[in-house]
């Protein structure tokens, strides 16, 4: 004896699955819209500890690990210059006036990725130049044993911060304590 199929009204009917059809790509273009900016932030909170970690490079350099024609007392550091907002320079103080003299002196220049620029230099939380206006220099030496910074040579400088910005105009603070501390912050 045959058993006859049951039929069952159960189930998607067409409009109930075009309605979930289309939640789930709505759901799916937020995500989507949303991910640039996420993967940016992300991006350029990489790119001030990369900064920072320069600066820690440079003042490591300063206090004797790295030496420049067999000389371990040289001062090392970096300069940030608004005339060139998508990159900054590691560099030997071969004269020894805790500036950046030029090409002799550079160790390495560093070049922010495509869609990043040094946005602001500021000293003291104060006096602060813009990329836009031109003549904004910040050099940050070490000096051996000493691994206290040096801010534009200036003992009355106490704290320096390099402020980066994304193309999304999110920022990011990189702060030099003349204490040798560097932290990031927004």
């Amino acid at each position: 004896m045959r058993v006859p199929f049951k039929t069952s009204k159960a189930g998607f009917t067409l409009i109930e699955l075009l309605v979930s059809v289309v939640i789930i790509v709505i759901i799916t273009s937020v995500l989507a819209a949303n991910y640039e900016k996420f993967d940016g932030g992300i991006v350029l909170t990489d790119l001030a500890y990369d900064i920072g970690l320069s600066i820690r490079k440079a003042q490591i350099y300063g206090l004797g690990v790295k030496g420049e024609e067999g000389v371990f007392t040289y001062p090392y550091g970096v300069r940030f210059n608004t005339a060139s907002p998508q990159s900054y320079i590691l560099y030997v103080d071969i004269d020894g006036d805790r500036l950046y003299d030029g090409d002799p002196e550079k160790v390495e220049t560093y070049r922010l990725q495509s869609g990043f620029t040094i946005h602001r230099l500021c000293v003291n939380n104060t006096t602060c130049t813009t990329s836009n206006s031109p003549g904004g220099i910040l050099d940050v030496t070490f000096v051996r044993p000493n691994p206290d910074a040096a801010i534009n040579n200036n003992p009355a400088n106490s704290s320096a911060t390099v402020v980066i910005r994304s193309s999304q105009t999110t920022l990011k603070k990189v702060i030099i304590r003349t204490t040798g501390q560097i932290s990031v912050t927004n």
